[in-house]
């Protein structure tokens, strides 16, 4: 979803308009955008990692209290 915008980009820098606020806030965005994605892969994983180590030890202790 992010190739779009990162598009008209490109044709920003080839026009050399770059400078101008719109593409300067579109820029922001977008790396804002990307740090969002990075955060949650990286959270998610962390996550997934908790539960495939707690998940057999809480069903262990489930068994046990039967």
């Amino acid at each position: 979803m992010l190739a779009p915008a990162q598009f008209v980009l490109v044709n920003a820098a080839r026009q050399g308009r770059m400078g101008e606020d719109i593409f300067k806030k579109l820029n922001l965005s977008i790396a804002v955008a990307i740090v969002g994605l990075d955060a949650s892969t990286i959270y998610g994983a962390q996550v997934g990692s908790v539960y495939r180590y707690a998940m057999p030890l809480v069903v262990q202790i489930s068994k046990c209290e039967s």
